[in-house]
């Protein structure tokens, strides 16, 4: 323990005092402890003799005990909780603060009534699920009124035996793809969506996001329709309209409340459709249709949506794309047809 000034500022003061403790977890039983050559020295000049002085300080360590007890406070609440669900509750929990922003990496106060309502408020969580990415494959109508029975064996749990459907009916009224017993042309369609996690820096600017990178190679016209553009050696032309990608999701989070505005309460979004436009890029070459490519970010899409520091569970619907219809157009939704669909080319 450490005294400002000098002892002789302390004489009298019955609030200054030596305490010593001793904490033991042996067996052994002895005789105590022995304490000599006792030195105290001076700490700090600038207290008013016979009073002892405080001032401000900020830092870690100033901030680091209130930090510590907090935690403490979160077990004794929850002892069964993990770490990782401590600091997400002690962060979430926090009073923002626009003085703080840029400045900690909360952007917040501690709040101790915050962080028990967020830990008390959690739902499960897998460690990782990201990158992702699905392949696209054409879209096919439903077949409703079989003409043909599918080769066993049946489907589990359907009609038996099973119903199909001749010929096969493509949906889009304008795309299509190379096939080279369809349309003379070589197979080089290759679709994809891939989703990445970007976890940015916690405090303004918010720089977390989703990531959506669309892809879709060797989109051409089909005979009947209205958006052809360049010609090819062999099959269909180039597409030259747009196509739209939307996906259906789900979303669980603790950016709920009763009110509008957002909280800690955990619950489960109402499914959403994101979604944006994109053109097709005709190619100089004669042997494959167009590029079609999209590029973006949730955040771009509905900002804000992706936050720092807010743990999610997204469940994804099936990706759907698009064609643009006979103007080629895919934002006027009149005579868009379904054009690709999330799924796998067997084998």
């Amino acid at each position: 323990m450490f005294f400002n000034d000098n002892l002789s500022a302390f004489n009298g003061l019955a609030s200054a005092y030596f305490r010593y403790r001793m904490v033991t977890n042996a067996s052994v039983t002895a005789d105590g402890a022995y304490i000599d050559e006792i030195v105290v020295r001076c700490h700090r000049n600038g207290y008013p003799v016979g009073s002892v002085g405080w001032q401000f300080n900020s830092g870690t360590s100033m901030a680091s005990p209130h930090v510590a007890g907090a935690v403490a406070l979160a077990y004794a609440k929850e002892p069964g909780a993990s770490a990782l669900a401590v600091k997400d509750a002690i962060l979430e929990g926090v009073d923002k603060k626009a003085s703080l922003q840029g400045v900690v990496g909360s952007g917040g106060r501690l709040n101790l009534f915050g962080m028990l309502t967020d830990l008390a408020g959690g739902h499960p969580r897998p460690l990782s699920a990201s990158p992702t990415q699905v392949s696209l494959v054409p879209a096919y109508a439903q077949c409703t009124s079989p003409n043909r029975v599918h080769g066993p064996p049946d489907f589990p749990g359907g009609t038996n035996p099973d119903g199909s459907c001749n010929p096969p009916s493509a949906v889009s009224a304008q795309a299509t793809m190379g096939t080279s017993d369809a349309n003379g042309a070589n197979p080089n369609f290759v679709g994809s969506v891939k989703y990445s996690v970007l976890v940015g820096v916690p405090g303004a600017p918010d720089d977390s996001d989703v990531k959506l990178i669309t892809s879709l190679k060797d989109v051409r016209c089909r005979p009947t329709g209205a958006r052809c553009g360049l010609a090819n050696a062999a099959g269909p032309a180039d597409y030259n309209g747009e196509l739209r990608a939307a996906v259906n999701v789900r979303m669980t989070d603790k950016w709920n409340a009763t009110a509008p505005g957002g909280g800690p309460d955990s619950a489960t979004v109402q499914d959403q459709a994101i979604g944006r436009t994109f053109a097709c890029a005709q190619t100089a070459s004669t042997a494959t249709g167009s590029l079609c490519t999209l590029n973006t970010t949730v955040n771009a899409l509905a900002p804000g949506l992706v936050k720092d520091a807010k743990r999610a569970n997204w469940e994804l619907g099936q990706v759907q794309v698009f064609d643009g219809g006979a103007d080629g157009d895919a934002d006027t939704p009149a005579g868009n047809t379904l054009y690709a669909v999330q799924g796998l080319f067997v084998p």
